[in-house]
């Protein structure tokens, strides 16, 4: 008979093992106490207490017969020892009767008791939305708070005066309560917003935000006229992000540094959403912006003066959109870095603007014909033309280099040799040649496929192959950088969409 293995974590001090358990939510906490009559009561000493709704039998069996998930939270915190907790997020459904919020509220004052501070209210239910309680309001030590179909109350003055992160999810205030809100958190360094609509104007006047995280940004009111309907004025941001569909426009962030858009908008607020990102020094884009620079001026899209140094796109080459993105190179005159992710006609199966689908941004309907591949025109050798007083002549196209480009990466995602991902493998040395053609300082161009990686067709790493190949090739092409490394390498990463 096998001898029974050494239980070595039960063996741990009390302090480790209520640290382990305070990492995980409240419910696989109390799981832990059907192991052993040494773990029965330790879940209850945790210092982080989160629920998600996420109970089952075998939590019943070791907290109590309760019904009903309310009643399950009240005897857990009822069981609660730790004198001090510093995370206390719940998310919770509340029904149309408002006697059914008054659990909720003995649960904030429970993690007010406890000195709580990183708290999440996550409510579920749209339909009654819920004024935060007074108890919140003026709760000195919140740190880092999150909210869900709450609102602000008419009178309430907001006192967090060491709160530092803030996310606000559904939660729907006009302009003068953005900026009630926002003056009552003077410590305040990043703000996210979700799902919201009814304000205007965002003025984020103090120095101390330097990160915004916008995501769903729509109007909730249908009566207005094509104007891009958040205006944001925040001139010490330095990081911004912007997902999933933005009807904004970058009015003053003077100071930015980064930012990320993976997002989608009215094709006619586009460049001037652009010019308002000009000043940021990294850029990030995914698929829809990578179709749409094939609709831009390419003239007026340079006027903009982007200080963009480091350039990162995430998505597919397709004939439609190759020929717009070699021009948004050009018209970024500091570039020094490109890093783009190829990632697989899976996740970006068809074009997102040329479909002319009957969407929210009703002033894309008419873009229907999706561009054609004229990268023959731009893999043409560049002359600069002259005047006749013998200056040069106005930016043009033909004429224009990457004079600050040094270091460029293609990632390979997750296409492969399949008929379905073939443009991802005609495009891209069209794109390379074009970069080796235009940059006069380029130092590397790498090609980055996955190690250990094999294709779903062929069942071996042909891109591999591919790039290897690829180099190849493009060490024969005519290049402004007779110096350039040109090489291919892999990498073990993991590649994300954004």
């Amino acid at each position: 008979m096998a001898q029974r293995q050494e239980d070595r974590i039960s063996a741990l001090p009390d302090e480790i093992l209520i640290n382990i358990i305070s990492r995980v939510p409240i419910t696989d906490g109390c799981r832990t106490g059907v192991l052993s009559r040494r773990w029965e009561n330790l879940w209850n000493q945790v210092n982080n207490v989160c629920f998600f709704g996420d109970y089952d039998d075998i939590v019943l069996k070791n907290v109590g017969p309760e019904n009903g998930f309310f009643a399950f939270v009240d005897h857990v915190l009822n069981r609660c020892n730790s004198q001090k907790i510093d995370r206390f997020w719940i998310q919770f459904t509340i029904l149309e009767d408002k006697d059914s919020f008054r659990p909720v509220t003995n649960w904030i004052q429970f993690a007010v008791d406890h000195k709580a501070d990183d708290i999440a209210l996550l409510q579920q239910a749209a339909w009654n939305e819920v004024t935060l309680p007074e108890i919140l309001v003026s709760y000195l030590p919140l740190k880092k708070l999150k909210l869900k179909f709450f609102k602000l109350g008419e009178t309430q003055v907001i006192n967090w005066p060491y709160l530092t992160q803030l996310t606000l999810r559904s939660v729907n205030m006009n302009d003068e309560e953005v900026e009630r809100l926002l003056a009552g958190c003077p410590a305040l360094e990043t703000l996210e917003l979700t799902h919201y609509g009814c304000f205007r104007e965002l003025k984020i006047k103090s120095a101390r935000v330097k990160t915004l995280i916008l995501e769903s940004c729509l109007s909730l009111n249908l009566d207005y006229n094509n104007e891009a309907w958040l205006r944001i004025r925040a001139p010490h941001l330095q990081s911004l992000e912007v997902y999933g569909e933005a009807d904004c426009r970058l009015v003053n962030v003077s100071s930015l540094v980064d930012a990320t858009f993976d997002c989608e908008m009215k094709l006619d607020n586009i460049s001037g959403f652009l010019r308002g990102a000009s000043h940021a020094q990294s850029l990030t884009f995914t698929s829809w912006f990578m179709e749409a620079f094939s609709l831009f001026d390419f003239k007026k899209v340079a006027a903009s003066k982007f200080n963009c140094k480091q350039l990162v796109l995430r998505g597919d080459l397709r004939s439609y959109n190759i020929s717009g993105i070699a021009r948004f190179f050009l018209a970024l005159p500091h570039l020094e870095t490109l890093d783009m992710y190829l990632c697989t006609s899976s996740l970006v199966d068809t074009p997102r603007i040329f479909t002319g689908n009957e969407d929210y941004f009703h002033s894309n309907y008419h873009v229907r014909d999706a561009p054609v591949n004229n990268m023959k025109e731009l893999l043409e050798e560049s002359s600069v033309s002259k005047d006749t007083e013998g200056c040069v002549s106005k930016f043009n196209v033909n004429s224009a280099r990457l004079d600050k480009v040094k270091d460029v990466n293609f990632y390979h995602g997750y296409w492969c040799c399949s008929e379905d991902d073939f443009e991802n493998k005609k495009e891209l040395p069209q794109l390379a040649e074009f970069v080796l053609r235009r940059a006069t300082n380029l130092e590397r161009l790498c090609l980055v496929s996955r190690k250990e990686w094999n294709c779903r067709e062929c069942s071996r790493n042909c891109i591999a192959q591919f790039f290897s190949e690829l180099v190849a090739k493009l060490h024969q092409c005519p290049k402004l950088s007779p110096n350039a490394v040109i090489h291919h390498s892999e990498f073990d990463y993991k590649y994300s969409s954004g």
